[in-house]
């Protein structure tokens, strides 16, 4: 008879066992992270592809708000690291994500910094989103992070704070901590630090001098200032010489590379062209999400405008 009872209990904790599996594996993934720990699946993986495609996601989320997206990335960041690129990418989209739901005009700033770890080929990867948003409360920071906080107006079943909280569980199992500052009215800063080992420790994004070793000459003209910051944060970085576009007309000089924007390229592409020594040097900044005529013969740069696609523009790589 114990034998029977015991049967019968041993089958009933597998029965239940069973249905928390599958209630659980029917859960959001915010509240399946309740019941377990992380698992991180780690591999060889290129930083550089990764934001290449991360800025395109962010732009079709954009799509036609007058919100600006930058990226401005560690110039040092090495061609092939080891670690979970499929989590670290669900991270920063999250925080890209929560950045671009809540500001409606100005930018949404992804900054990433590298710095070396001298045991085991590491480095070590400072992430920071920045926007121009409503901000955040103190009361809410308090709980940012926790699951099922309350719901901002407009926000769906899988709310910005649970996202929120998985990005937390995912950087603690990577090592790491979310940290935020934040002020009504002012936006708000997420940033965190990870560390992930060097594959391939040459720098991803390189200028390629001529056989001359002479520096090109870079001018511009924008339609608002955070393409210019941009623009001249990737010139500082590479140490190549800028030419205000104003003193490139009044002196008559030539650009060796002109950057630009839609708008502004179809108001003055006549004049451009004469400031610039072949038309396939200008390059036209654009949000593939928004409307615009097919221009020939310029290059078409689908913004954000960082390292990757800065570096491959000058070098003539498509």
């Amino acid at each position: 008879m114990g034998s029977l009872w015991l049967g019968l209990l041993l089958a009933g904790i597998i029965v239940a066992c069973l249905l928390l599996a599958l209630y659980i594996s029917r859960l959001p993934e915010s509240a399946k992270f309740c019941f377990i720990k992380p698992k991180l699946i780690e591999g060889i993986y290129e930083p550089l592809v990764m934001l290449e495609n991360m800025g395109q996601d962010c732009l079709r989320q954009i799509g036609n708000k007058s919100v600006e997206l930058i990226f401005d990335i560690d110039k040092n960041l090495p061609a092939k690291l080891y670690g979970d690129e499929k989590r670290l990418r669900q991270v920063m989209m999250s925080l890209l994500e929560n950045g671009i739901q809540y500001a409606e005009t100005g930018y949404v700033r992804l900054l990433l910094k590298v710095y070396p770890v001298t045991e085991n080929d590491t480095m070590e990867m400072h992430v920071s989103v920045k926007d121009t948003g409503k901000g955040i409360s103190q009361q809410e920071i308090e709980r940012l992070f926790s699951f099922r906080r309350a719901h901002r107006p407009g926000e769906g079943q899988e709310s910005a704070g649970n996202s929120l909280y998985v990005s937390q569980r995912l950087i603690r199992r990577m090592g790491g901590e979310i940290r935020v500052k934040s002020e009504e009215g002012r936006g708000s800063e997420f940033w965190f630090a990870v560390q992930q080992r060097i594959e391939d420790p040459a720098p991803a994004a390189v200028i390629k001098l001529p056989e001359n070793g002479r520096s090109p000459k870079v001018s511009a003209k924008f339609s608002n200032p955070y393409r210019e910051e941009a623009l001249m944060t990737l010139l500082n970085m590479y140490k190549i010489s800028f030419i205000p576009y104003d003193i490139l007309q009044d002196v008559g000089m030539m650009a060796d590379y002109l950057f630009t924007d839609y708008g502004v390229f179809c108001e003055a592409e006549q004049e451009m062209l004469e400031l610039v020594r072949r038309r396939e040097n200008i390059c036209v900044l654009e949000n593939p999400q928004r409307e615009h005529k097919k221009i020939e013969g310029v290059t078409i740069v689908y913004h954000p405008f960082f390292s990757w696609n800065f570096c491959r523009f000058i070098n003539k790589e498509g």
